[in-house]
């Protein structure tokens, strides 16, 4: 009886854990709608900027610092990891890659986004220059601003560094994303020479250092919010597998507690008709 009991209390536990993991998943679920929507409708702007600057590049005189490649020096990465857990893979993907590129570039700056990397790189001891949490719930226009100034001046400011490279999960869909290693500086040419020449106020030059400024902020935006895409869809599909597996858990218990609940009434009658034959 009390391994009865105790198998019951077990199916209760497993069961209000089902609970919990289906409702994460249906929380994550809309999440990722809202933010995919979002992603969608920031890619095509990011795009155009991007063309925009090119377009100028090529009026000014001399070309901007962030199209100038550097040969000698070392890189900075940025990592970004997600706040939380319960998104499978999600984070220790990031971490891992990162302890890795640290292990082959040992003099690589580095800047974390996200709690679960930055913890992860303390108990490794691994040195930083900045670290922003907190702030994917939501993500704002004003902290990828934030971050993208401190990666422009530290670029300008660190002539050392060769090129700034972040590593995120880029989001492909619901149930896919890949790392990604991003060159975020120095910029490459990616459109040909345009043959129409414009006319810009106050002047090219001006007008280049405000667009870049822009689009280094929106893309900043952009690949947080994939990061974050990426981040509900793997809760996601971690929660949809829990909630699966509680189920399957459930059905066994169940099949175990019917089947002692079977012995104990057949242990009942043996007794019952064993005491009746010593009567008779």
């Amino acid at each position: 009886m009390a391994n009865l009991k105790a198998i019951r209390k077990r199916i209760a536990s497993v069961q209000s854990t089902k609970k919990i993991t289906r409702a994460m998943n249906m929380v994550a679920a809309a999440k990722l709608r809202k933010m995919e929507q979002r992603l969608m409708a920031m890619r095509p702007y990011a795009d155009a900027l991007i063309r925009l600057v090119e377009k100028l590049n090529y009026h000014v005189e001399t070309a901007h610092p962030f199209y100038v490649r550097r040969e000698r020096g070392v890189p900075l990465y940025v990592f970004i990891s997600g706040d939380k857990g319960l998104c499978g893979s999600f984070n220790s993907n990031i971490i891992r890659l990162g302890r890795d590129l640290v292990k082959e570039n040992p003099g690589a700056y580095k800047v974390v986004m996200g709690k679960k990397v930055r913890d992860a790189f303390r108990r490794m001891e691994i040195a930083v220059e900045a670290a922003y949490t907190d702030i994917f719930d939501p993500p704002t226009y004003h902290v990828a601003q934030e971050v993208a100034d401190f990666l422009a001046r530290f670029y300008l400011e660190h002539e050392d560094v060769t090129e700034i490279i972040i590593v995120y999960n880029r989001f492909k869909n619901s149930i896919v994303s890949e790392i990604t290693q991003e060159t975020f500086l120095p910029r490459m040419r990616e459109i040909e020479e345009p043959k129409r020449i414009f006319l810009a106020e106050p002047d090219m030059s001006s007008m280049l250092e405000s667009a870049m400024k822009e689009y280094l902020e929106s893309e900043m935006y952009r690949i947080m919010l994939e990061s974050l895409a990426s981040e509900h869809g793997a809760r996601m599909t971690a929660m949809e597998a829990a909630t699966d597996n509680a189920e399957e858990m459930i059905n066994e218990l169940v099949l175990k507690a019917n089947r002692e609940r079977q012995s104990m009434i057949t242990t009942e009658i043996s007794e019952i008709v064993g005491g009746a034959n010593a009567l008779q």
